[in-house]
């Protein structure tokens, strides 16, 4: 027998050796809800992910049926990983027919709006539309509506959807004209009958590419293209109007993925040459407020396909390709990286990241790899992505008085929003109805410039909308509107 102490300390070298190691590996994000959809001998190909308050998820797909039968499907996967139900939206069969691109977006009412384009019909005669179907909470048609032959373009793709401050529904992307060239257009719609509004087509001619982006804010639209006079990769930004706010010409980086920031700035994610990948911050008036240049993480270099959302306001998280992901602070230096599913990423598909109000992170993907197979995947990042690193390193100075969303909004008890200050003071807030009438009023006393919240808890209010004023120190104003339920 060995003596004890031959045994007990090479114990305790291989606990402090481990130790060691556990300390200096980054922690993962880990998963809180999973499902898997299997298609049989199908390929399928997750298109788009959403989320709701209440933990419910849905997913937009394609699926390849025998040669060329292609159906666009939206499900719906509740909270605990289980599928609720399975709606058709289109199935394409001709030769010619082709599914060019499909955005969705979630409403409160636990519904969703799907937008798609699409090209239908034989080759001699084919119609070229973009499509927008609401479904309910139960997986039933509320409406659809098509653009059928009113535009005068020819190719159409869908890259952005979303709800506007004014409750409209607007769709954004391109359309090409017959010399090839392309432009872009947004289209609003009633959400709630899909009753047509208006269209807006960008004042604007670009060369066709199928990697870039467009990103719908309150007050702009924001094109990734190609210049038809340079050749060069812009980046411009339009009113709802079509008007040119500013343009930024980016040689051969090419904006993949854009997304809102702090202080009214949009963040861009560039693919470069050489393995390398930018990040770009621009200001409201369309000066760059900083750019980043980072080598691809190992894996993404083969397919360097990536997107770039905001997460928990002071910062921006990337995904890759290949399952890579890659944490940024409000200044664009990297915080945390690393892979969250494990295949052969040269074959994967990529859609935007989606957010649950607790920052929770929702991905949808599929991979060549296994074709017949697509999964839907809650990730909860661990808590030192937060406790590790000072605050001051983390937050980007706050330089402008505004109001982040609320939440939950609609609400039915309590709803809070987050006022960012640039300066310490008195904020005054005052609660009004649609008529204008104040029904409360109070003051939030701010130490620091930075992100105060505040909370609201209506007393014997009615149901309906009311506004949120904020005044700041300076005398700035700004207002959200609140739906009380």
């Amino acid at each position: 027998m060995k003596p004890v102490g031959q045994i007990i300390l090479p114990l305790i070298v291989v606990m402090f050796l481990f130790t060691i190691l556990a300390t200096d590996t980054p922690a993962q994000p880990y998963v809180v809800m999973e499902n898997t959809y299997s298609s049989g001998y199908n390929e399928i190909s997750s298109r788009d992910v959403g989320t709701y308050e209440n933990g419910d998820a849905v997913q937009l797909y394609v699926q390849k049926f025998q040669h060329p039968v292609h159906r666009l499907s939206v499900r719906k996967i509740s909270a605990s990983g289980e599928q609720l139900w399975d709606q058709g939206l289109l199935e394409i069969q001709g030769a010619y027919e082709k599914l060019r691109s499909a955005r969705l977006v979630t409403l409160p009412d636990g519904s969703v709006i799907a937008a798609f384009a699409a090209i239908t019909g034989p080759c001699d005669d084919e119609v070229r539309k973009v499509y927008v179907v609401r479904i309910d909470s139960e997986g039933n048609w509320i409406w659809q509506f098509d653009t059928g032959y009113a535009w005068p373009r020819q190719n159409r793709w869908v890259r952005d959807i979303t709800m506007l401050d004014d409750d409209t529904l607007a769709v954004a992307g391109y359309c090409t004209r017959r010399n090839d060239t392309k432009t872009g257009y947004l289209l609003k719609l009633d959400p709630e009958t899909g009753n047509y509004i208006s269209t807006v087509f960008m004042d604007a001619d670009y060369y066709l590419s199928r990697k870039l982006d467009v990103m719908i804010t309150p007050t702009r639209v924001f094109y990734s293209v190609k210049s038809h006079d340079t050749y060069d990769y812009v980046l411009e930004a339009f009113t709802h109007e079509g008007l040119l706010v500013w343009s930024h010409d980016l040689g051969d980086d090419y904006v993949t993925s854009l997304c809102t920031g702090l202080n009214g700035r949009i963040y861009a994610f560039a693919r470069q040459e050489h393995h390398w990948y930018g990040i770009y911050a621009i200001d409201p008036g369309g000066e760059i407020h900083w750019h980043r240049e980072y080598p691809l993480p190992g894996w993404a270099n083969d397919h360097p396909v990536g997107v770039v959302s905001r997460w928990r306001d002071q910062s921006t998280l990337l995904r890759f390709q290949d399952g890579f992901l890659v944490l940024l602070n409000g200044r664009g230096e990297r915080r945390w990286s690393g892979r969250v599913f494990q295949h052969d990423g040269s074959n994967s598909r990529i859609h935007p990241v989606k957010y649950y109000p607790d920052g929770d992170v929702l991905m949808g993907y599929s991979t060549n790899d296994n074709p017949n197979f697509m999964t839907l995947t809650r990730y909860r990042p661990p808590e030192s992505w937060f406790t590790d690193v000072s605050e001051a390193l983390w937050q980007e100075p706050v330089t402008t008085f505004e109001i982040l969303p609320a939440y939950p909004n609609p609400f039915n008890a309590s709803t809070t929003v987050q006022l960012q200050i640039p300066s310490a003071g008195d904020v005054g807030i005052t609660i009004t109805d649609v008529l204008g009438r104040q029904v409360d009023q109070w003051s939030v006393s701010a130490t620091a410039a930075g992100i105060t919240p505040v909370a609201w808890t209506p007393f014997d209010q009615a149901s309906g909308v009311y506004f949120l004023h904020a005044t700041a120190p300076s005398g700035e104003h700004t207002s959200q509107k609140l739906t009380l339920v």
